[in-house]
């Protein structure tokens, strides 16, 4: 194993691009929302419309970066002198990986990989981060906190570059282990990435790389230089008036500098280049045109960026503005600013520093006249990151002098700031199960079907359920109208209750977000074993004790069970055998576990034929002798757990027999006067039915008593 030595602490990585930003504060983009690293907390926004939630973390800890890569957060945080890798898969959701203990810890995304570097007592390892994973890689040792910066892609292989004491050896990795490929000629490399691998020695010799081992030295040199994810540009290591830049070729100028001619820096905005002399920063016009030189400003000014454009503001005494290579106009502010972004709302300035800066400033174009904007304080609450991509924009601070809590500012349009309360307390992601296990007061958020939708058994009710579980969803009505999302998979954030019905308390409709329509499997129970499936719909089966207008009551082993069923009576009489989907849960008003049917698509399994019974009462007073006793009036034949019964036994003597019967099928619910009706029916054609035996065994009677006598 080769043994990395102190040569490496005088590699410079001048230039490494990661597809996903990595950062100790800020905000970062996860599929699942928007996400706020702070110093000491992680905090999420599923959408724009939606409450910020906390993330669970730990006490005292405190984060030195974080990043999102393949949809799944990572960040490094510290905590009572232990070092660890964090990870979440869905912002709300936070584990560690198990390692061992770890003095200092860095991330790297390289190509469609991400890499972690971990020391310890001066021996380190790199690591690939696969999901929830860490996979060692052999065949090379790491001392040096800079190691990671000295990992690279070249075409699709992933490269590290090992500076020694008279050369520079390149390694490869295959699978997960360090090989070599070749050695350079070069002495105390500088490393750049964009627009293409390269390396600048120590005596200005560049070097090309083509893949890990094949490197074409090129026929310029280079001493200072800038780059940005397009162009690398440089001057000459020998000549002070040659400048050489590299874009998808090189090119080289020849440029009469000013007077005096030391050269004290170079930036690369975008394509545009400036250079700062002695006396100032000058332009170099270069595009479409004869390189030439062009005044921008004195040499006290400070040259910032525009973070999303090639715009180019200039601090000094004079401030200045520059939208186009080579004209510059003049500002007013009302302050410093050493950070600049432009939007589709506007230029939007401010001062970041450790202790002071907090000032932001806002000009509408296309004015040039930049004002104060922001309502927090520009002395004592510094600006600690920003989201300006689009609206909805971000800022946040930190109160006390970068010492206090973390507080957000949103604005739809850069001029107007309102405050975000950042809630203290974690929501946790979990099961609907979990969940119903959870003490009150805890924040929580839930994936699961819409089961049942408000007014079912509240307007202020509605119920989730997944596979294993269902819980209660409230919605004060004084808070708003909760949604009917019913045969829709939804994510529900909110408190769980003190109830003794599990409920989730919503704070309002916005912490509701519908994902697909899906559907439920409904299990069949039996009324005895209904207290099992609190909070969830099934086929609730069992045998009517009594009915009441808007509710029926089932037999049960120690009570009667209650039913909430709209216009039960009218439906059903007693000793029905039916089967209803319907919600099971805890009636806080009865202080007893009951039922509410979901809806009028019941299944009535069978039912009692009176006009039956009353025929086998009179026969019996007739028979001459007594004969095998029939079944009784009050058993009635069921279906079994899924299918309707399909025959009755038969009964002696004219007994009372079972009338099975297959009740509604269709999805949609028929009205309660269509089925009372059709009941009606019935039970008047089985009294038909009945008249006719009747009459024809009285007939009889009547010839057996005239051949008798």
């Amino acid at each position: 194993m080769l043994i990395l030595k102190s040569f490496l602490s005088i590699v410079v990585l001048t230039s490494f691009a990661l597809p996903f930003p990595a950062l100790a504060q800020g905000f970062l983009n996860h599929q699942r929302g928007l996400v706020l690293v702070s110093e000491n907390n992680v905090y999420r926004q599923r959408l724009p419309a939606k409450p910020w939630q906390k993330s669970p973390s730990e006490e005292g800890m405190t984060i030195s970066q974080s990043l999102v890569f393949d949809n799944w957060l990572y960040f490094i945080g510290s905590n009572a002198g232990q070092v660890k890798l964090y990870f979440s898969r869905y912002l709300l959701d936070r584990d560690s990986f198990e390692q061992s203990s770890a003095d200092f810890l860095e991330l790297k995304v390289v190509g469609d990989q991400l890499f972690l570097l971990k020391i310890h007592q001066d021996q380190g390892q790199i690591y690939r981060v696969e999901a929830d994973e860490l996979k060692p890689t052999t065949g090379l040792s790491f001392t040096s906190d800079n190691d990671i910066a000295q990992l690279l892609l070249i075409g699709s292989e992933i490269v590290f570059i090992l500076p020694q004491e008279n050369d520079t050896a390149v390694f490869y990795l295959e699978e997960n282990r360090w090989l070599g490929a070749s050695r350079l000629n070069c002495q105390e490399p500088r490393i750049f990435v964009k627009p293409q691998p390269l390396l600048i020695c120590q005596d200005g010799e560049v070097y090309l790389a083509q893949s890990s081992d094949t490197w074409v030295s090129q026929a310029v040199s280079l001493s200072q230089t800038a780059e940005a994810d397009i162009v690398l540009f440089g001057q000459d290591f020998k000549e002070s008036n040659l400048f050489h830049l590299l874009s998808d070729k090189w090119y080289s100028f020849v440029i009469d500098p000013p007077e005096p001619e030391t050269l004290l820096a170079t930036k690369v905005v975008g394509r545009r280049i400036l250079l700062r002399y002695s006396d100032g920063w000058y332009e170099l016009l270069y595009q479409d045109q004869e390189p030439s030189l062009v005044k921008a400003a004195e040499s006290e000014s400070e040259l910032v960026a525009s973070g999303n454009s090639s715009s180019i503001f200039l601090t000094g005494e004079e401030k200045l503005l520059s939208e186009v290579p080579g004209v510059y106009e003049p500002i007013s502010t009302e302050g410093d600013f050493n950070h600049a972004t432009g939007t589709e709302d506007g230029y939007l300035l401010w001062l970041t520093s450790p202790d002071s800066g907090g000032l932001m400033q806002y000009a509408a174009p296309p004015s040039r006249d930049f004002r104060r904007v922001n309502p927090w304080s520009s002395t004592t609450s510094p600006i600690r990151s920003v989201k300006l991509e689009e609206p909805p924009y971000y800022v946040s601070v930190v109160t006390n002098s970068g010492r206090g809590n973390v507080n957000l500012y949103r604005s739809e349009n850069l001029q107007n700031w309102s405050r975000i309360t950042l809630p203290t307390k974690a929501t946790f992601l979990v099961s609907i199960a979990e969940a119903r296990n959870l003490s009150p007061g805890t924040l929580v958020e839930v994936t699961g079907v819409m089961s049942v939708p408000p007014e079912v058994v509240s307007p202020e009710v509605a119920y989730l359920q997944d596979a294993q579980a269902g819980i209660q969803l409230f919605l004060s009505q004084s808070r708003g109208q909760l949604p009917d999302y019913s045969g829709f998979e939804i994510i529900a954030s909110g408190e769980i209750s003190s109830s003794q019905a599990k409920r989730i308390i919503l704070g309002s409709s916005d912490e509701l977000e519908v994902m697909q329509a899906k559907s439920l499997e409904r299990k069949r129970v039996l009324v005895n074993n209904a207290q099992t499936w609190l909070g969830m719909v099934v086929d609730l089966e069992g045998t009517v004790a009594k009915t009441e207008q808007n509710h029926l009551f089932f037999e049960a082993t120690e009570q009667l069970f209650k039913l909430h069923f709209q216009a039960a009576k009218e439906v059903f009489q007693k000793l029905d055998r039916l089967a209803v989907p319907a919600v099971v849960d805890w009636n806080s008003s009865s202080s007893q576990i009951e039922a509410w049917a979901i809806s009028r698509d019941f299944h009535l399994l069978s039912r009692l034929d009176k006009t039956a019974e009353s025929d086998a009462s009179s026969s019996a007073e007739v028979a001459s002798k007594p004969t095998k006793t029939s079944p009784s009036s009050s058993k009635i034949s069921a279906a079994g757990a899924t299918e309707i019964a399909s025959a009755t036994p038969s009964t002696p003597n004219g007994g009372a027999r079972p009338t099975v019967i297959a009740g509604a099928t269709s999805e949609k619910p028929q009205p309660a006067r269509k089925q009372s009706a059709q009941l009606l029916a019935m039970s008047l054609a089985s009294l038909a039915a009945g008249i006719l035996v009747s009459n024809g065994r009285r007939a009889r009677r009547y010839f057996a008593q005239q051949i008798s006598g």
